[in-house]
């Protein structure tokens, strides 16, 4: 019992830890947010052949915006990888953001991804597709278990 109570603090601990240097530093990169949030990412330049006009990158923050009650749900941020970044994450993003995000994730001819709580590619898009990505994040198994503690919730 006691090993398991210590593991949980030591869990505990290093997620605290996280959102304490997140809270204090301008977001570098996606690492802080692993295991805690999902991410939609937008890259309006990610290639030549595939550059997303203005209105439809306006379109799909108007999307994300009206959905915030799902995003929110799903525990998702989503960044417009623009000048300056579009999103709805509240805290600061520091300049080599965008480029970090570039490198690490190379968007080739899919301007959109959407990244797990585990730091990985789960969908390449060329469209903003919400209720796919819904469909998408609900199937998989820490959000399904996300679904079943708040039913739990519910019932008691």
């Amino acid at each position: 019992m006691k090993k398991i109570l210590s593991i949980a603090l030591i869990s505990f601990l290093m997620t605290f830890s996280k959102s304490v240097i997140a809270a204090n530093a301008a977001l570098m990169n996606l690492e802080p947010m692993e295991w805690q949030n999902r991410i939609i990412v937008i890259d309006p330049h990610a290639s030549q052949i595939s550059q997303v006009d203005k209105t439809t990158i306006k379109e799909w923050i108007r999307l994300l915006t009206e959905n915030q009650s799902q995003v929110v749900e799903r525990h998702i941020y989503w960044f417009v990888l623009s000048n300056p970044v579009e999103t709805n994450y509240l805290g600061a993003i520091a300049e080599p953001f965008t480029e970090n995000l570039r490198t690490r994730y190379r968007f080739d001819a899919h301007p959109v991804l959407l990244i797990g709580k585990d730091g990985e590619i789960k969908e390449r898009a060329q469209d903003l597709d919400l209720k796919y990505f819904y469909h998408q994040i609900d199937q998989m198994p820490m959000r399904r278990m996300e679904m079943r503690q708040q039913m739990n919730e519910i019932v008691q």
